[in-house]
């Protein structure tokens, strides 16, 4: 396992993370801030392989997702808060905290086997992903519909059925900016992320 931030980044991440949801005046913000730092949020993988499988990959990702988020709301004029974007950003991905482990595999290279240190998971608490996050989120404080609809469809049409999919347009026809923190994730996991 490699470690590509290093410990002074991921240090300037949990900073800047904390700093950003403290200025957010919201009931439970305090306990929400307190479990984040109890928690492994800013030093877990995004990933187990596909985008920031690092310490402190999670941090990172939600970072990036944050920046674009703004980003194309700024562009698109959308009608939404500062407050918002941060949340949605900063904790759309909420659902893989306490969730990654480190454990032994055996992988073959150059038709050799070694034994490698990965990342891999433990799932507790099987609610899906976004709306795992929603659920875990509102354990601390209230997340306005709005909120609530661009956390749970945040990967877009990647984690649903085909019976799910009627929810997730009606989700983009009510609020339009489910699109763009679905692409601000995609972006930044193919494009953000591979440091």
């Amino acid at each position: 396992m490699v470690n590509i931030l290093s410990d002074e980044q991921i240090e300037k991440n949990k900073n800047l993370i904390l700093s950003l949801l403290r200025k957010i005046n919201r009931p439970g913000m305090d306990k929400l801030i307190k479990f984040l730092k109890e928690s492994d949020f800013f030093t877990a993988p995004a990933s187990t392989r596909y985008h920031l499988c690092c310490l402190g990959g999670l941090a990172q990702h939600s970072l990036n997702v944050t920046k674009l988020f703004d980003a194309k709301c700024k562009k698109f004029d959308v009608d939404i808060i500062n407050d918002s974007i941060l949340l949605c950003g900063l904790l759309h991905d909420f659902c893989k905290i306490n969730l990654y482990i480190k454990a032994n595999k055996w992988v073959k290279t150059k038709g050799k086997w070694n034994e490698e240190e990965v990342w891999s998971f433990k799932e507790q608490k099987p609610l899906g992903h976004g709306a795992k996050s929603v659920i875990l989120i509102q354990n601390f404080i209230n997340l306005t519909l709005q909120e609530q609809v661009l956390i749970r469809w945040h990967m877009g049409l990647f984690e649903i059925g085909h019976d799910e999919r009627k929810y997730y347009f009606s989700a983009i026809n009510k609020f339009p900016e489910t699109v763009l923190i679905h692409t601000a994730d995609w972006e930044s996991t193919t494009m953000l992320d591979d440091i």
